[in-house]
């Protein structure tokens, strides 16, 4: 997922903020209502505290901490949800009148694993949980979180780019203009003479990625393991018969370590082309984005789209907002 840098205009600010009053309670009944015959799928990405690993703070994998995913899932147990995992949503009743609800993760950072399938087993609820293959039980940070640790804690990897590369000096236009493959390539150069530096990212990679024994005990309890990717690819800097294998991998390497089935993918970085759908519909069998918006009859399930955690409410009013609207 990438953030827009760009600051609203104050005026436009204000007004957002003043229709956090149509979240009091007495006009509660009015939103709930609207979900009936409805899914709202919410996507959270590190079930952490703010800081333990500041440098994917500001990159594409927000945090939340347990308490705050503990008090969505109870606020929404509050207004009748009816919790479900992704690849159940074809088996949803809409027509009864039902609120459906999906808890779902990307990336897959063993804090989904630990702080978050505790959360979720000690409300009795399911997770999906969007898993990139190449995260599990590994010794290697995948490019992108190599990237975000270089530009943090090496002045030296900034150098090493001015003078090698003719890359923008952005970290953000490097990840999303220039494909996994040429940035790992480049790193790796880097690192043949950092070797304290290399040591440091692959104990971090044992810290923060699951293993596969985390991934069997999550599908056995209950929880979804689905596909989001390989390597987190941008699939706006990789051709189609990557995006492809990256698709196939993908699925292969998850369920020869769940022995079941993936059905379910959700695009890395929300980013997708003309025909995706089809050419994900030859592995599986539900796609999700982070288009935002209310699952019904109508949704294709090729096309499923989530609502993204905004960060932690400023007050009550706007926490209820996200929640019944998706947005803020």
């Amino acid at each position: 997922m990438t953030y827009a840098t760009t600051k609203t205009p104050l005026i436009k600010r204000l007004v957002n903020r003043a229709k956090d009053v149509l979240f009091i309670k007495p006009l509660l009944p009015f939103w709930r209502k609207r979900l009936n015959g409805r899914a709202m799928i919410y996507l959270y990405h590190r079930i952490e505290e703010k800081g333990k690993y500041s440098f994917l703070d500001e990159g594409g994998s927000p945090m939340t901490s347990a308490d705050e995913y503990r008090q969505d899932i109870q606020m929404l147990k509050s207004w009748g949800a009816n919790f479900v995992r992704f690849s159940d949503l074809a088996l949803c009743d809409y027509t009864s009148g039902g609120f459906y609800v999906v808890i779902c993760a990307d990336d897959g950072f063993v804090s989904s694993y630990q702080a978050g399938q505790m959360v979720a087993d000690q409300e009795k609820i399911p997770q999906t949980i969007f898993q990139c293959s190449a995260m599990v039980e590994t010794t290697e940070l995948i490019w992108e979180h190599q990237l975000y640790y270089l530009f943090e804690h090496s002045d030296e990897f900034k150098i090493y780019l001015a003078n090698k590369t003719k890359w923008p000096s952005s970290l953000n236009r490097i990840r999303d203009e220039l494909s996994a493959e040429e940035i790992q390539k480049v790193i790796d150069a880097f690192l043949v003479n950092q070797q304290t530096l290399k040591q440091k990212m692959q104990l971090l990679a044992s810290e923060i990625y699951p293993s596969k024994k985390q991934l069997r005990f999550a599908s056995e309890t209950g929880h979804e393991v689905a596909s989001h990717g390989d390597k987190h690819c941008n699939r706006m800097t990789i051709t189609d018969d990557k995006f492809v294998h990256e698709l196939q991998r993908s699925k292969e390497i998850l369920e020869s370590i769940t022995q079941k089935p993936i059905n379910a993918f959700s695009y890395p970085f929300n980013k997708y082309k003309d025909g995706d759908a089809q050419r994900c519909a030859q592995s599986y069998s539900f796609v999700a984005t982070v288009d935002g918006g209310a699952v019904d009859t109508s949704t294709p399930l090729l096309s499923i789209p989530r609502n993204t955690y905004p960060g932690k409410a400023k007050n009550t009013l706007r926490h209820r907002r996200w929640l019944l609207t998706g947005g803020i």
